[in-house]
């Protein structure tokens, strides 16, 4: 988990300002009742925006596990 987390930090960071808040929307749908009023997620970020964040990972090397 703590590994996702950076990843998410790492993104956030660099291109992908928002997408933690599409994650987070993920997270509150995968432990909602069943039944429970389900909110929309976040609109995605665009996908050179993420294509970008994960370029500017590999090249720093703070993508590795």
């Amino acid at each position: 988990m703590q590994y996702l987390i950076d990843q998410v930090r790492a993104f956030r960071a660099r291109a992908a300002l928002h997408t933690w808040r599409r994650l987070v929307g993920h997270m509150l749908r995968s432990y909602a009742a069943p039944g429970a009023p389900i909110p929309a997620l976040p609109e995605a970020p665009a996908p050179t925006a993420l294509y970008r964040a994960m370029v500017r990972l590999t090249r720093t090397g703070s993508g590795a596990a």
